[in-house]
């Protein structure tokens, strides 16, 4: 179940969806309500056919009345359900884009496909929640409410059995979904371990094949594959137990035996009775709904709490307050010393100008990628500060701090999303002509063609359908589309082929004239005309100034 501050979380993001919640919940009530009018009919028009015989006037009465309340009925249900797919879409939506954006702003580079590696099925599960989970579950709840409320209209004494069912009901549900809920986080916890080791044993097949360690790694696969199976396996047996069959028959029984007496003491007539029974039949419908929103639910719960712990690991508590202004910040270390363990000389000072084209040069493992964090503020100094306009990148409200300053990875996420959308997350709202035109900067166009469905090509977790290159151009535009005025790029050029690296890296000069640049590279074009070239290896960072920057 979720804890209170979830549930506040969760709240938020329904309160712009208030008007399709509330017809939900009011459309369950009121289908319940309906059902029962048509109980009531029956009974009265049998009674009426006992009375009278079979005339045409009443019978047509109640007749009419039974048809327009069903007929009103599938009208509210429709509308029902077409609010409950338009909530739990755009639940799903908002969240994702939130949390998308989110962790490509504030994770580290390389904890990226780790977060990410089953957020969309967890957003997809918090959909199946709203829908048939949140929609069944409230239509179930109502149906037993306004069948407990309704029996008076035979009897009070006729309380009984529909009273005996509304606590079973409430004792059965609340045991269910704790028991579902536990064991579908655990199922969720062993599927993102699962997606974890085929995404890593992919994307280092080469390396594992080379190593002749396929063994080992099958393994660890097949271990993460058994614990899944068994996890989804107590899942299914937690769904199965439910003893609402049972009470269901129980309380059927109960309740016909008792109307039975009350027949026999005068007190019901023949279409009472058939009434009442039609009444307890109804309780048939929370019965076998439950076993669809019950997993449903329980999967959407354990979702959440899933993506609170993510949205929240995004969210530091030591963001500021500063506002920058409009223009292209300063970009300086000041005498900052790299947190303990980090790969970087023992101290790093370095002063980038507005709209400066810097590159980044040094052996491997001198510490590049990890500079590009300290200056993007994802990775704080242990002492010293990282200033951005003058302002230390800690005071900057994080909002500001990923709108003004994008680091782009060496190997930075793709969504399982279309191109488009992928494309679209550098600035969310983006026209469709602005996303085309940024991707015709980085080159994304030229293979556009040969992809299955063009823009709308689904890329696959990671963007599995797109070779490296073509994903370091897609990450790459993402990066153009947005208006970040400061971009930080990690070996952009590593999986491209020459003549469209060298295009790029001309695209990017260009850039540079409009906003700061900050490039891992060590193409010789990009050098001649970079305005600082930055060069680290184990004791020291060196900043080279040359005189002139090409015109």
């Amino acid at each position: 179940m979720l804890t209170t501050e979830q549930v506040r979380w969760l709240a938020a993001r329904l309160r712009a969806s208030r008007l399709p919640l509330l017809l939900v919940m009011a459309g369950g009530v009121v289908t319940a309500f309906l059902a029962v009018v048509a109980s009531w009919a029956t009974g009265m028009a049998l009674d009426e056919a006992l009375k009278r015989g079979v005339g045409a006037g009443p019978l047509l009465a109640l007749g009419g009345t039974l048809l327009a309340s069903q007929l009103i009925r599938a009208l509210v249900l429709y509308l029902r359900q077409l609010a409950s797919i338009r909530l739990g879409t755009a639940l799903e939506r908002d969240l994702r884009s939130e949390l998308v954006t989110g962790v490509l702003t504030d994770a580290r580079p390389g904890d990226r496909s780790v977060r990410l590696s089953t957020l969309i099925s967890d957003v997809r599960a918090v959909r199946y929640m709203i829908t048939p989970g949140v929609d069944v579950g409230v239509a179930a709840c109502a149906f037993v409410v306004v069948v407990l409320g309704s029996a008076v209209i035979w009897s009070p004494q006729l309380v009984l059995a529909p009273a005996l069912y509304a606590i079973g009901f409430a004792w059965v549900s609340v045991r269910m979904l704790r028991g579902i809920s536990r064991a579908a986080r655990t199922t969720r916890a062993q599927s993102a371990d699962m997606t974890e080791r085929v995404t890593e044993a992919l994307q280092n097949i080469e390396a594992v094949r080379d190593a002749g360690g396929p063994d080992a790694v099958w393994g660890r696969l097949r271990a993460s594959a058994s614990a899944h199976r068994d996890a989804v396996v107590g899942q299914g047996r937690e769904e199965r137990r439910t003893p609402l069959f049972l009470l269901l028959g129980v309380v059927q029984g109960i309740g016909f035996a008792h109307a039975l007496l009350l027949a026999r003491d005068g007190r019901l007539t023949v279409g009472d009775m058939v009434g009442y029974h039609s009444l307890l039949l109804l309780l048939g419908g929370p019965t076998f709904s439950a076993g669809a929103a019950y997993p449903a639910l329980a999967n959407g719960l354990a979702a959440i709490a899933r993506i609170h712990q993510l949205f929240t690991g995004l969210r530091p508590a030591d963001g500021g307050s500063f506002r920058p202004d409009a223009d292209v910040p300063q970009l300086e270390a000041v005498d900052a010393v790299p947190a303990e363990g980090r790969q970087l000389p023992p101290r790093i000072a370095v002063t980038l100008p507005p709209r400066s084209l810097a590159v980044v040069t040094g052996p491997t493992g001198s510490g590049k990628s990890t500079l590009l964090q300290m200056l993007a503020g994802v990775e704080a100094p242990a002492a010293g500060s990282v200033r951005i306009g003058g302002v230390d990148a800690t005071e900057w409200r994080r909002e500001d701090l990923a709108r003004r300053v994008v680091l782009v990875a060496e190997h930075d996420a793709l969504f399982s999303m279309s191109l488009a959308e992928n494309i679209g997350l550098g600035r969310l709202g983006a026209e469709g002509e602005e996303i085309r035109a940024a991707a015709g900067q980085a080159g994304v166009a030229e293979f556009v063609p040969a992809l299955p469905d063009g823009w709308d090509a689904r890329l696959g977790t990671g963007g599995a359908a797109l070779s490296g290159g073509q994903r370091q151009r897609v990450a790459l535009s993402r990066a153009l589309l947005s208006r970040a005025d400061v971009l930080l790029l990690d070996d952009p050029f590593s999986a491209l082929d020459a003549g469209v690296a060298r295009r790029l890296a001309a695209e990017l000069i260009e850039v540079a004239r409009h906003r700061t640049v900050v490039v891992v590279s060590d193409r010789a074009d990009l050098r001649a005309r970079a305005s600082h070239i930055l060069h680290l290896d184990d004791s020291q960072l060196t900043v080279h100034i040359p005189e002139l920057r090409g015109a």
